[in-house]
C-alpha cells in the first residue's frame, strides 16, 4: 500500500501511525454526494501533534472538475484535496488525494483510500480505507480522528469479517466511537 507524504494527506490519511484502518469505506464514492461546503481553499489554524504544523493551505474540489474530459469517469461523490506547504522553500503543490463524504444521521464523515485504483475495483485485501469525522461551522472546518482505544475496540467488535453495513452501524452507535480533535482550518476568501 502506498503511503501519502503531503501535509494534508498526512493529516487526513494518517490515523495514528498505522495508516489505513478499514477494509471498506462507509459508502462507495459513486453513491456519495459531494459536500459543496467543503469546496474551496482552506488555511490550517490549529492541529493536533500528530497532524503536523500549521504551515499549509489546501484546496478542495470535485474530482470531475480536475479534467473535464474525464468527468464522466469520476465517481460522482469523489472530491480532491491538494495541499501546499508554505514553509518548504520549493512551495510546490502536492499531488491531490481523493476523498468522499458520507452522512450518517447528522454526522459527516470523510472516506479516503490509500490506492485510488481500489476505488474503481471495489476489491480490497487488507485495510485500505481511512475515515474521519468533520464539521463545518460558517468558514471553519474541524476534522476529528477516531481515538486509538475506541478504534481498537471497534475493530475487535467488528472482527475480521465485516461488511460496509456493519461498519456504518458501528460508527452510528451512540457513545461507542470517541473522536478527538485532529485539525482546524479557516476558509480563505
Amino acid at each position: 500500500m502506498r503511503r501519502f507524504l503531503t501535509p494534508l494527506t498526512c493529516v487526513l490519511v494518517l490515523t495514528g501511525l498505522a495508516g489505513c484502518d478499514f477494509k471498506f469505506p462507509l459508502t462507495p464514492p459513486d453513491r456519495a454526494k459531494v459536500d459543496v461546503q467543503l469546496i474551496g481553499n482552506w488555511n490550517t489554524v490549529s492541529t493536533s501533534d500528530e497532524a503536523g504544523g500549521k504551515d499549509w493551505i489546501f484546496s478542495v474540489g470535485r474530482v470531475g472538475d480536475v479534467d473535464p474530459t474525464t468527468r464522466h469517469q469520476a465517481p460522482k461523490g469523489a472530491m480532491t484535496f491538494a495541499s501546499i506547504s508554505y514553509r518548504h522553500p520549493s512551495f510546490s503543490p502536492r499531488q491531490p488525494s481523493v476523498f468522499w463524504p458520507t452522512l450518517i444521521g447528522s454526522s459527516r464523515y470523510l472516506n479516503g483510500c490509500a490506492d485510488p485504483d481500489l476505488i474503481k475495483k471495489g476489491a480490497v485485501s487488507g485495510n485500505a480505507y481511512v475515515i474521519f469525522k468533520y464539521e463545518i461551522k460558517g468558514d471553519t472546518l474541524t476534522v476529528y480522528k477516531q481515538d486509538k482505544k475506541s478504534l481498537d475496540a471497534m475493530k475487535k467488535r467488528l472482527g475480521k469479517e465485516y461488511t460496509p453495513a456493519d461498519l456504518r452501524l458501528e460508527m452510528a452507535r451512540p457513545g461507542v466511537t470517541d473522536w478527538k480533535f485532529h485539525f482546524r482550518a479557516i476558509r480563505i476568501k
